[in-house]
């Protein structure tokens, strides 16, 4: 599922410009034309906001006459046909390595010749693998294979990928070359493979075979698909035994039919694995559900393998911890494998996991770089920050960084490094040192399993032209505020050297400078003398001085809390909820969720059935220290009733409740409910039948380093404190996470559970408020008074 591009086009006098972007807004008293804008091969699913009362869910292009008030829209999209080529190489990425190949290009060329003299297994020597002995490579098919120790016969999956080595040779070569003999060889092993295997054995390690050879194969198949020397019952045969042999048990493994193994909360490796498999398979075989649901699955599964658990934390300057950090690094850079393969082969067709959650995954790749490269001005390891996980359905924990297999230097690095320097003009400095101390990627070889994870070859596979403009690009910021300070990071600008960051007192200056010169993390605390709203933006030097254009500017309030959004009740008619200061859409009302007269004036009633509040994406986005505040009025129930409940999946999460286990709660969790208790507040729990006024405050600095489930003596760390009827009824000090760490949220509700089991509210809520900023004990009494 996509958010796709919405144009807005103003149609009232001198306000012709159009707007575009991932929503768009309107001012009052324009007629406006809304047009969805998406790749060729996407289809519109429906409007959100605003528009889903005013726009027919199929229409492309809808005109909405004069407004009464601000209008805020997007549009979903989803896939309805492939491009083909379409995985790891498109027709032009094909004819760009060709043009190297054939003009002798470094360092593409170069890595091109490690591949042609790659040695498969027990096929002869280097040396004795000219044209001729590539070509009449005898295939070694199996009827069952089975990796790992789990194996009745012996562990026999080498067969398999070493014969994936050779057809991938095969078919670049054919590829570069045009010659159909090496397609023919190339042809021949596939179909002796088609025509034997009908099994995988070894249960974990056999998953890993489905996802790991399952995703390969199919990036093969994909490139032979249009020769014409592939009788079309030979492809339909390779495409059969991909679906019943591999991608059967990839779905199986992952949950896609009905259970399956990853329920259990296996390493990210193995979810991203089965996903390569799905999403590669999907294409091959142009199967439009199959593909879609993995890209849900990546932006919204609960599994390690779901993009938020995978790049589980983001530290100031935007480096992500992965999930496998504190396990060890041959598997931490295995993961980012996987991650980056899937996210080359989903931007092939148009859809990108690469710029997710503000460009999560680089902020993976950038920490696991950093943490395997060696300080040249100190002999050592860089440092990395580390926060404290926990797995998320049994007590396996991460209380520290691992060293195990530091330094690995896998052959993934080119793939991420060209995407974001090259395609987005992204600064990606340790990423680049990775990539340049791997140097040529080269490929598989030997026989050790871990050798096969990846295809291997991307100086050849991914190297692109310089980019024409290095500072074209300019910086993007976003900041939060932390106790009193503005925590400021930034996506710096491929060419920049250094970093400015200014600020202002007023949106659009002038600006003064707080910071000048960062070169290393691109990251700033400002500790304003006086707390208040304040704009930042930030700029990029080059090392001859030269800029880019400044930031985006970003707000942050490190004074007094500020309303954020308020939901009141009060005016609107329709389904939809708007802020009274800001007119944009704030809610949804949904289900049996009616707007009512109370004792307190007008209200939402929530069934308890079907009502509930659709809160916006994002809502609290870049949040670190806040407020909620509601009147309640609770008809009582079974509990884990929610009140509101904020996040990604019922793993990534925050939630207010009138009764668990007992207790009114509140809770922040990154990884599952069964382990919050550290991140969570309680009081006795909610009276019912009557109005209560509910408040939850977090605010402080964050933990620098925490080695178990509160921060680590000294860190600091956030304190949540709850409110009943303007009194403290609970407080935690040591809080580890903020609303602003749980990432792209898109499942916001009020009186609705993330998770399915749990109840919806039964009652009443008025005068619900989210501030930026933590309100004081004596704020809180104040809003109670006021009613």
């Amino acid at each position: 599922m996509l958010i796709g591009q919405v144009t807005v086009t103003r149609q009232a006098p001198g306000a012709q410009a159009p707007l575009s972007g991932s929503d768009g807004c309107a001012d009052t008293g324009e007629t406006i034309v809304l047009t969805a804008k998406a790749p060729a091969n996407f289809k519109l699913t429906g409007w959100t906001g605003d528009a889903a009362e005013l726009c027919d869910a199929g229409s492309g292009t809808c005109t909405i006459g004069k407004l009464s008030r601000d209008l805020v829209v997007a549009a979903t999209f989803t896939i309805q046909s492939f491009k083909h080529p379409g995985l790891l190489s498109t027709a032009a990425d094909l004819d760009r390595m060709k043009a190297a190949v054939l003009a002798g290009t470094a360092p593409i060329a170069d890595d091109y010749q490690l591949m042609l003299r790659a040695n498969s297994g027990l096929a002869p020597t280097p040396a004795q693998l000219d044209a001729g002995a590539r070509i009449t490579y005898a295939a070694r098919p199996q009827a069952t294979i089975c990796r790992g120790s789990n194996c009745p016969s012996g562990a026999n999956a080498q067969y398999l990928w070493w014969d994936v080595n050779a057809v991938q040779v095969l078919v670049y070569q054919w590829k570069m070359t045009g010659r159909r003999e090496y397609a023919d060889a190339a042809v021949r092993i596939l179909n002796a493979w088609s025509g034997k295997l009908t099994k995988l054995d070894g249960f974990f390690d056999g998953f890993l075979v489905a996802g790991i050879q399952g995703y390969q194969l199919a990036v093969l198949g994909e490139l032979l698909r249009d020769y014409d020397g592939w009788g079309r019952d030979d492809f339909s045969a390779f495409k059969t035994m991909m679906n019943t042999v591999f991608v059967g048990w990839a779905k199986w493994f992952i949950g896609m039919n009905q259970g399956g193994l990853s329920t259990a909360r296996v390493f990210s490796n193995w979810d991203l694995a089965m996903e390569n498999c799905l999403l590669a398979n999907a294409v091959l075989a142009d199967d439009v559900d199959m593909f879609n649901w993995v890209v849900d699955f990546y932006v919204r599964g609960t599994t390690n393998g779901a993009l938020a658990n995978y790049a589980y934390y983001r530290h100031p300057g935007n480096l992500v911890q992965t999930q496998e950090t504190g396990r060890d690094q041959g598997h931490n850079t295995l993961s980012l494998m996987l991650a980056s393969n899937l996210a080359e082969m989903a931007w092939n067709q148009g859809v990108d996991f690469y710029g997710w959650d503000d460009n999560r995954l680089l902020g993976t790749a950038e920490y696991v770089a950093r943490a395997n490269l060696i300080n040249p001005a100190t002999g050592l390891y860089y440092a990395v920050p580390f926060q404290f996980w926990q797995n998320m359905d049994w007590p396996d924990t991460q209380s520290g960084f691992s060293t195990g297999a530091i330094g690995l230097l896998r052959p993934e690095w080119t793939v991420i490094h060209e995407h974001y320097v090259k395609r987005k003009g992204l600064a990606a400095p340790y990423t680049a040192a990775m990539m340049q101390r791997v140097g040529n990627e080269g490929g598989p070889s030997g026989s050790a399993s871990g050798a096969y994870d990846g295809l291997g070859y991307g100086t050849f596979l991914y190297t692109r032209p310089a980019a024409a403009a290095p500072l074209a690009i300019a910086p993007s910021l976003s900041g939060r505020a932390r106790e009193g300070a503005a925590e400021l990071s930034w996506w710096g600008s491929a060419g920049a050297r250094s970093y400015d960051v200014l600020r202002a007192g007023q949106s659009g200056g002038p600006y003064a400078p707080v910071a000048t010169g960062i070169s290393d993390l691109p990251t700033y605390l400002d500790r304003p003398a006086q707390g208040g709203e304040y704009y930042y933006v930030v700029v990029g030097r080059d090392a001859s001085g030269s800029t880019t254009n400044r930031s985006n500017e970003v707000r942050i309030n490190t004074g007094a809390a500020k309303l954020r959004a308020t939901l009141n009740f009060g005016s609107d008619t329709g389904s939809y909820e708007h802020d009274p200061a800001s007119g944009r859409v704030v809610g949804r009302l949904v289900g049996g969720a009616a707007r009512v007269t109370s004792k307190l004036g007008r209200a939402v009633d929530l069934d308890g059935k079907t009502g509930a509040i659709e809160l916006p994406d994002e809502i609290l986005r870049s949040t670190g220290d806040f407020s909620f505040a509601t009147w309640v009025y609770w008809r009582g129930g079974s509990g884990n009733q929610r009140i509101l409940d904020i996040g990604i999946n019922s793993t990534r999460y925050m939630f207010l409740t009138p009764s668990a286990g007992g207790a009114l709660k509140a809770s922040i969790s990154l990884y599952s409910w069964a382990y919050d208790g550290q991140d969570a507040v309680t009081a006795p729990a909610l009276k019912t039948n009557e109005w209560h006024h509910v408040a939850i405050t977090l605010s402080g600095t964050g933990c620098a380093t925490s080695s178990g489930p509160l921060c680590a003596a000294g860190q600091g760390g956030n304190t949540m404190t709850l409110y009943l009827d303007g009194k403290q009824v609970g407080q935690t000090r040591g809080v580890l996470f903020t609303p602003g760490d749980l990432g792209y949220t898109r499942n916001n509700a009020l009186g609705r559970s993330q998770y399915t089991g749990d109840p919806l509210f039964n009652g009443m809520l008025d005068d619900v408020r989210f501030y930026d900023g933590a309100l004081t004990a004596a704020e809180v009494v104040t809003l109670y008074q006021q009613r």
